[in-house]
């Protein structure tokens, strides 16, 4: 996700709020928001939800798409505080996994990937803005393999991304082809 130093370094040293980890992490921030999303809208089918976290999605989207270095979040949110101990428990736990997944994923340094990856994120999330049952869990994780990819710019992860992306709005079409034609019946369209 982010550079493994930055969060040996987080492990060493925790943020005390949600604002200082968000300064800290830097543009990763931005993947780990998307991920978080698409993390939420996988394992939380909560009606409505999927709408709701496409909106908080979207602004990071577009966050990134103005050059910003790292995530807004209002100051209400920024305030919250973190308990240091279960952040520096988390990344102890974590980090041997992002750096396995980081020898998986090959991390780049391309431009065109840190600004492609946003706008294949966009197909996705005008998905899960329109309220069809099951639709946001079925791009969440299209969502989640883009947002390593954002952390990482990481192009292979992007990829997966698209085909998962592909598979979810594939199964999508197929699932609600039925009511799409039978609503056009109706109308007499």
């Amino acid at each position: 996700m982010a550079d493994l130093r930055t969060l040996d370094a987080l492990r060493a040293d925790p943020p005390d709020s949600i604002g200082a980890l968000v300064d800290r992490l830097g543009q990763a921030g931005f993947g780990i928001g998307i991920l978080f999303v698409g993390a939420i809208n996988l394992f939380a089918p909560i009606p409505g939800l999927g709408q709701a976290t496409a909106v908080l999605a979207v602004l990071l989207v577009l966050q990134i798409a103005q050059g910003a270095h790292h995530p807004w979040l209002p100051p209400r949110i920024r305030n919250v505080s973190l308990p240091p101990d279960k952040v520096a428990q988390t990344l102890t736990c974590a980090l041997p996994w992002i750096a396995r997944a980081t020898r998986c994923a090959r991390p780049g340094t391309l431009p065109a990937v840190r600004f492609a990856i946003p706008l294949l994120t966009a197909l996705p999330l005008l998905f899960m803005l329109i309220p069809l049952p099951g639709s946001n869990m079925l791009v969440a994780p299209a969502l989640m393999a883009l947002g390593v990819a954002q952390s990482m710019t990481c192009i292979r992860l992007a990829i997966l991304g698209l085909l998962l992306q592909a598979a979810g709005l594939g199964t999508l079409a197929l699932a609600y082809a039925p009511l799409l034609v039978s609503v056009l019946a109706v109308t007499g369209a």
